[in-house]
């Protein structure tokens, strides 16, 4: 759920909630160009007749088949998305270590 606030997009904060807030990736395509993106597909989907949440369901399965990925998968991908995780945080303490030690 997204709050706007002064014409900006505000994240709630979780309130008691056990997991750290994660930094989210920031996205290659505007807000703007998604929705309209978002749009023209369902717009093209229901000019065909055609049920919008069905088509776009049927895309990401359709994904996900194309490259072998399953319920099975999802154990792997979470250790996969953890190890990535502590990747990018060695990454970003080597790059302050290193900056540091120029200094």
């Amino acid at each position: 759920m997204h709050l706007e606030q002064e014409g900006k997009d505000v994240k709630p904060a979780l309130v008691n909630s056990p997991q750290k807030e994660q930094p989210t990736k920031r996205s290659k395509y505007s807000q703007t160009e998604r929705n309209q993106t978002k749009s023209l597909l369902g717009l093209y989907f229901e000019s065909n007749l055609q049920n919008p949440n069905d088509k776009l369901h049927e895309l990401r399965l359709g994904y996900l088949n194309k490259h072998g990925i399953d319920e099975s998968s999802r154990k792997f991908l979470k250790e996969k998305m953890e190890l990535v995780k502590e990747l990018e945080k060695v990454k970003k303490d080597l790059a302050k270590y290193q900056k540091n030690k120029e200094c």
